[in-house]
């Protein structure tokens, strides 16, 4: 065996140890939030729930969403490839942020504005980055109080897509929370597979999210 050859499979090898580092950090990390998402769930439901069979029914359908919507975010393995199918923006945003809906008629998430295709090779990132985004509402965010409220909107500006995530009603905030961490590097490297950018605006109402992407990445 040449040398050449031992170099280029022991940078595969490397390279491959690399990923598994990285997906077991991100499953550790899913699994963390996952958690105290269901923590919060429970809690949530607890309030409007007047018995323990409609506890159920309600935590059950918010869990069952909440599964949905992580299916949405893993790549299609049955081909071996990292890209996962095909969706638009609207059915991912409305899988992601559905285990948040309380169980009665008052409605408190709107997803509005300008449906995109989102293809297959920017559906991870941009469903990892959105579900970091609601996962920190229902932890710190309006998502964490019944009386809390999304809008998102999603329109087109020149050759970007833009998506305003606006949040009101949360707990009141003196500075910005510590989220540096596993959270924030997932958030950071979501954006660089799309090229995107993100923004947070502190506000006294609430927090203002502005994020950009590409519409030539975006469609991959």
């Amino acid at each position: 065996m040449g040398a050449s050859k031992i170099a280029r499979d022991i940078t595969a090898q490397k390279r491959a140890a690399a990923q598994q580092t990285l997906l077991l950090k991100e499953m550790r990390h899913r699994v963390k939030n996952l958690f105290a998402l269901a923590t919060g769930l429970v809690a949530l439901s607890a309030r409007g729930a007047k018995d323990v069979g409609e506890l159920t029914r309600d935590l059950t359908a918010r869990l069952m969403a909440l599964a949905a919507a992580h299916q949405l975010t893993l790549p299609d393995v049955d081909n071996e490839g990292t890209a996962g199918t095909a969706t638009t923006l609207f059915s991912l945003l409305e899988a992601i942020v559905a285990p948040h809906e309380l169980a009665d008629e008052r409605k408190r998430i709107f997803v509005k504005g300008t449906d995109l295709a989102i293809g297959g090779g920017a559906l991870t990132s941009v469903a990892l980055l959105l579900h970091e985004l609601a996962t920190n509402a229902a932890k710190y965010g309006a998502l964490s109080t019944p009386d809390g409220r999304l809008d998102v909107t999603v329109s087109i500006q020149d050759d970007d897509a833009l998506i305003q995530w606006v949040e009101c009603g949360g707990p009141a905030l003196d500075r910005a929370p510590d989220r540096e961490g596993f959270g924030t590097a997932l958030e950071q490297a979501s954006l660089r597979g799309t090229g995107g950018t993100l923004v947070r605006l502190w506000k006294d109402a609430g927090l203002t999210i502005e994020i950009r992407f590409r519409l030539s990445r975006l469609s991959q």
